[in-house]
């Protein structure tokens, strides 16, 4: 049985060929991969390549230099063009906001943009657009895929679901607001 440092290293040399902004979603994916399996004859790393070419495969793909297949972290042909133009300048430290770096956990990054969003006239985000904000102006490891997870915060009062052109999307509530908002702002209200 291979030990952690072994796995680690084979993981690191497969993700070399990926493109940088996807290498980190990569290492994790597969070392996730490579420790669960690390019993079968292939090793984790291996299965994990495999596995990925045959699920993309069925989706839309991009080929990068290694002819590597990956899937795109999100699909800027969907991005509306009035979010494009919002978020054309982004900082990470936006007024009466926590430090963007500041947050820990991928759904509260999540109600960041759609504050951001929220202040900038925009009512509600997709799935798709929180994604290309996060990957294209912040430069933050996020899918589509992962951004959904926001589901989960909707019976806390944090978001709440709704459509945008047809595609499911999320609305910031004053709750979720408030998370983000920095504690000078917090304060004061």
């Amino acid at each position: 049985m291979k030990t952690y440092k072994q796995i680690a290293s084979e993981v690191s040399e497969a993700v070399k060929e990926v493109p940088e902004q996807l290498r980190e979603i990569a290492f994790k994916t597969i070392l996730e991969d490579a420790l669960l399996r690390q019993t079968s004859t292939k090793t984790g790393a291996v299965r994990a390549m495999e596995s990925q070419n045959r699920q993309t495969r069925k989706r839309r793909v991009v080929t990068g230099r290694s002819g590597i297949f990956t899937r795109a972290p999100y699909r800027e042909d969907a991005v509306r063009e009035e979010v494009k133009s919002a978020f054309k300048i982004l900082s990470a430290e936006e007024s009466g906001l926590e430090k963007f770096n500041k947050l820990e956990l991928d759904w509260q990054k999540y109600l960041w943009v759609l504050t951001v969003a929220s202040d900038r006239k925009i009512d509600a985000l997709t799935n798709n657009e929180i994604a290309y904000i996060l990957v294209k102006k912040l430069q933050v490891t996020a899918s589509e895929k992962k951004v959904n997870n926001l589901r989960q915060k909707v019976r806390e009062g944090f978001v709440m679901p709704t459509e945008v052109e047809g595609l499911k999307a999320w609305q910031i509530l004053k709750k979720g607001k408030d998370l983000v908002s920095s504690g000078d702002d917090r304060d004061g209200r």
